[in-house]
C-alpha cells in the first residue's frame, strides 16, 4: 500500500506566519517568532469545534453503526475491541456535547500556554570563548499514532501546531468517522488563522497498512508517536525505520501519606480513578500509608465503590 498525502514542510508553517524562514535572514530570535499566531490557530481550531455540537456527537453512533455490520459479517475480535473503545465515546458524545466541549476548552488551554519555540533551555560559555546555547526548535512532520478515542485528534493537533509541528494522524479504524469529523473542524481553524490546511492531517483510510507505511516513510515523517497500550507501543518500536518516541508501560499509582490532608487526598483518588475509568492514565493501584488506612481507609473504598 502506498499513501499519498501533501506533505507539509516545517518551513511552509513559518512562511505562512510571516516569519522569514532562511536561516540567513537574521538571529533565531527573529526567525522563530510564533506564538501570536500559533494561539491564533489553535485558538481557531477551538473555534472550529464548538459550532458544531450538533453534527458531532453523531459520528461515533456510525462508527457504532459500522461494528454492528462487521459483527455480522462474524468479525467478533474487531467487534469486541472496538465496542468496547466507542461506549465512553458515545455516552460522553450524547450527553450535553461535553466531550466537545472539553476538546475546544483543551485547545484553548494549549493556546494560552508560553510559545516553546525559541525557548533558551540553557546557554554556557567555553573556554574557548564560544557561547553555546540550547534552544528549543520545531521537529518537523510528527506521526502520532493512536487507538480509539477520537479526541486525541484534537490534542495531539493542537499540541503540534503550538510547538510548531506539522502533524500526521492515523487514529483507531472503531471511530474512523469520529476522528475525520474532528479534523474537519481543525482544518476549519487553520483556514480561518490563515495556516495551512495542510499542517493537520488525518490519514484517510482504516486500511491497516497505512500504519506500516508511517511507521517506514523515512524523510517524509521526521517522529512517530504511538500513544495507546502495550501492543500497539510494542508494535511501533518493533516496525518503526523513522525515530519513535515511545513508552512501554506506566507506572499509574496514588500515594496517600500519613499527613496527607484526607479532603484534597479523596478528591485526587477519586479524580485519578473515576474521571475517565478506561483510559490509559486511569489509577491502577493505590497505596495508603498505614496511618492513612487506618484512619481513612474504608471511607475512600466506599467513595470508589460509590
Amino acid at each position: 500500500m502506498r499513501l499519498e498525502w501533501p506533505v507539509p514542510q516545517p518551513g511552509l508553517l513559518r512562511d505562512r506566519r510571516g516569519v522569514a524562514a532562511p536561516r540567513t535572514k537574521g538571529p533565531l530570535e527573529q526567525e522563530i517568532s510564533l506564538s501570536q499566531v500559533t494561539l491564533q490557530g489553535v485558538d481557531d481550531d477551538a473555534c472550529g469545534i464548538e459550532p458544531n455540537f450538533d453534527a458531532l456527537p453523531v459520528c461515533p453512533l456510525r462508527d457504532l453503526q459500522l461494528l454492528e455490520s462487521q459483527a455480522e459479517g462474524g468479525q467478533v475480535d474487531l467487534v469486541v475491541s472496538g465496542l468496547k473503545a466507542c461506549d465512553d465515546v458515545v455516552a460522553a458524545a450524547c450527553t450535553k456535547h461535553e466531550s466537545v466541549r472539553a476538546m475546544a476548552a483543551g485547545l484553548r488551554s494549549v493556546a494560552a500556554q508560553d510559545d516553546p519555540v525559541g525557548a533558551t533551555m540553557a546557554e554556557w560559555d567555553r573556554p574557548s570563548g564560544l557561547h553555546i546555547r540550547r534552544v528549543r526548535t520545531p521537529l518537523g512532520v510528527v506521526g502520532v499514532i493512536y487507538e480509539s478515542r477520537p479526541n486525541v485528534t484534537a490534542d495531539a493537533g493542537g499540541l503540534c501546531l503550538k510547538s510548531g509541528n506539522a502533524a500526521i494522524l492515523r487514529g483507531g479504524s472503531e471511530s474512523f468517522h469520529s476522528t475525520a469529523a474532528i479534523h474537519a473542524c481543525l482544518v476549519e481553524g487553520l483556514r480561518k488563522a490563515g495556516l495551512p490546511e495542510a499542517a493537520i492531517q488525518v490519514v484517510p483510510t482504516r486500511d491497516r497498512a497505512a500504519v506500516a507505511e508511517m511507521l517506514t516513510a523515512v524523510g517524509t515523517i521526521d517522529v512517530i508517536v504511538p500513544r495507546g497500550g502495550k501492543g500497539l507501543v510494542g508494535l511501533v518500536q518493533e516496525q518503526a525505520r523513522v525515530p519513535v518516541f515511545a513508552h512501554l508501560e506506566g507506572i499509574c499509582h496514588v500515594y496517600a501519606d500519613r499527613d496527607a490532608d484526607f479532603p484534597k487526598a479523596l478528591a485526587v483518588i477519586l479524580n485519578a480513578k473515576t474521571r475517565r475509568t478506561g483510559i490509559c492514565g486511569a489509577a491502577e493501584c493505590l497505596l495508603l500509608d498505614a496511618p492513612f488506612a487506618e484512619a481513612h481507609g474504608a471511607e475512600v473504598i466506599g467513595a470508589l465503590l460509590d
